[in-house]
């Protein structure tokens, strides 16, 4: 182990002095052909704790020797187990496997970091999931409804529910998610955004919806619900849409204020239980990860991280690391006239006292 390890960072040991927390590692990642959007994903990934667990955890057999979670575990593997407490590590085997798979990530291009967020953790869960599906090898899988352990600490369900407005029947469909994407309003906070997610929808003309009381189309109307809410809870800010004025995408740098801390409770009351209070506990979430995008859109600019380690902030910008004061994160909220705002934020659930 220590292979693909080259020095740096060393300052950091410095900066803590005894303040260096016992077994903690402070590794950044080469940029080989603008990997940026990658390396930060990582290093948010490396910072949840329970994830990390699970993947230093895993099990590989010959079968599985090249897939996603044991080619991030030999990643996690060289930093955990490093001998050093600084240093650089490379991710060049996972993505060779990853612009293998999936040709949206080949080249130099400046990519979406979300996308390929979603996309990494939807290849992991596939190898995992496989586990429940009856084979010569495994003749007595557990239930396919067993959820895994990407599903266990990153997965919630939105309830979509359609009020039909002709007959008032309630149609709700689940749809699971692993992060929450979220629209934006100019000078707004996160809550405002999560809040924002249930605004009701009108569904009419071309739109109508069809109900199958009624057997025909009518107005409607739609809202999303929480139902569930993560362990850890992913945040996309909607930063990019399309102008048609423009005939491109353009970043939005509005700001959005994202606490430290932040209190939610999934808002779904099934229908016949509507006049029912607090059928849901509250969550306590402690934000410990922010992957910031720098630059004027989406095909242009740079990925960096902040990441939280034993209360104190550092960011990571691919090779280097350097500590930042806590109130720096409220550099990244948004503004007109600063290119760098978060874009993605991570929420561990507190553990309780």
């Amino acid at each position: 182990m220590g292979n693909n390890q080259i020095s740096g960072n060393e300052h950091i040991v410095k900066d803590l002095g005894n303040n260096f927390p016992d077994g903690e590692k402070f590794f950044g990642l080469q940029n080989i052909d603008n990997i940026c959007y990658s390396n930060s994903i990582f290093q948010a990934f490396y910072n949840c704790e329970p994830f990390k667990k699970k993947v230093l955890e895993y099990k590989s057999n010959k079968e599985t020797k090249d897939n996603p979670i044991s080619l991030l575990q030999e990643l996690f593997q060289e930093i955990q187990f490093s001998k050093k407490k600084t240093g650089v590590c490379s991710s060049k085997k996972i993505m060779k496997y990853v612009r293998k798979g999936n040709p949206d990530f080949k080249g130099e291009n400046h990519q979406d970091c979300h996308e390929f967020s979603i996309w990494f953790l939807n290849q992991m869960n596939d190898v995992l999931n496989k586990k429940y599906i009856k084979s010569k090898t495994n003749p007595n899988p557990p239930p396919k409804n067993q959820p895994s352990w990407i599903e266990e600490i990153f997965g919630g369900i939105l309830t979509t529910q359609t009020t039909c407005l002709n007959c008032q029947k309630i149609t709700e469909r689940d749809e699971p998610f692993l992060d929450l994407s979220l629209d934006m309003n100019m000078n707004s906070s996160l809550t405002n955004c999560v809040k924002k997610l249930s605004d009701i929808e009108k569904m009419s003309g071309d739109d109508q919806f069809f109900c199958n009381t009624c057997n025909s189309k009518h107005d409607a109307e739609k809202k999303i619900l929480i139902k569930k809410l993560p362990q850890t809870l992913i945040c996309h800010l909607k930063r990019f849409k399309y102008d048609d004025r423009l005939n491109r995408m353009i970043k939005l740098f509005w700001r959005v204020a994202f606490p430290l801390g932040i209190k939610l409770t999934p808002n779904y009351v099934p229908p016949d239980q509507q006049n029912k209070q607090d059928l849901h506990t509250e969550m306590n979430y402690q934000l410990n990860s922010v992957i910031i995008h720098h630059g004027q859109g989406l095909s242009i600019g740079h990925y960096t991280a902040l990441i939280k380690k034993t209360d104190i902030w550092y960011l990571y910008d691919d090779e280097q690391i350097n500590k930042i004061q806590e109130s720096d994160y409220q550099e990244y909220f948004g503004s007109n006239n600063i290119p760098s705002c978060a874009y993605m934020l991570f929420y561990q659930q507190k553990e309780d006292d």
